[in-house]
């Protein structure tokens, strides 16, 4: 009897030194300071270029530029080759971008003139198209589509030969506009968007969202 109470106490005395040992345990540890990451995202920006560069001697059309929103353009007469370039330019601070231009044509023949072969508001928007169009024959940079005008490299705020692009420089009135066109007015709207070229890899994948943010800006 004895001796079963001495060996109950070695072992109660060898689990408490083994719980003694364990309790005096620690890790080795270590830190670093923080880090803070920061995220900065990019930007893109663009501005219309609408400008005219005359009436130079001897022209009899005349340009006003007073107004914010454009330009009027008055005494304009057949064989008569109009200043006016359309263009696009990037921002200083723009990331790469893909731009497109929208023009919007209007135009009002003479309602006064009743002859035979009086235009229409249709004939003569669509001769004001024409216009247009004989600029840009064989015009690579410019890809059209109903009435957007997609180009077809990026704009680049870092390189100086591709921080702008122009869609036209004038417009040469046919020399074949008769009476029917006397008084005739046009004017042409013009509109620019832009999308961000990373990550979007060449002109046809842009032109879907170019377009879209034509129609955003319409509702």
């Amino acid at each position: 009897m004895k001796k079963k109470n001495i060996l109950m106490m070695a072992l109660s005395l060898v689990l408490v030194a083994v719980i003694a040992v364990g309790a005096t345990l620690a890790y080795f540890t270590d830190k670093t300071d923080a880090k803070q990451n920061v995220f900065t995202t990019g930007n893109v920006a663009i501005e219309i270029v609408d400008e005219t560069n005359g009436p130079t001697e001897g022209d009899t059309w005349q340009a006003d530029t007073s107004r914010d929103d454009g330009i009027d353009y008055t005494h304009v007469m057949p064989g008569d080759t109009i200043s006016k370039e359309v263009g696009v330019t990037i921002g200083a601070d723009s990331e790469d971008c893909w731009v497109a231009l929208k023009l919007d044509i209007a135009a009002t023949p003479d309602q006064a003139y009743t002859e035979a072969d009086a235009l229409t508001a249709e004939q003569a928007v669509a001769a004001v198209q024409a216009l247009v169009d004989k600029q840009l024959e064989g015009n690579a940079n410019w890809k059209a589509e109903e009435g957007i005008y997609y180009y077809q490299s990026t704009l680049s705020a870092s390189d100086a030969a591709k921080a702008a692009c122009t869609l036209f420089e004038g417009l040469e009135i046919p020399t074949e506009w008769g009476n029917p066109y006397a008084n005739i007015q046009f004017s042409i709207t013009v509109q620019a968007a832009a999308v961000q070229a990373a990550n979007v890899a060449d002109a046809a994948a842009a032109q879907p969202e170019l377009a879209k943010l034509f129609v955003e800006a319409q509702n």
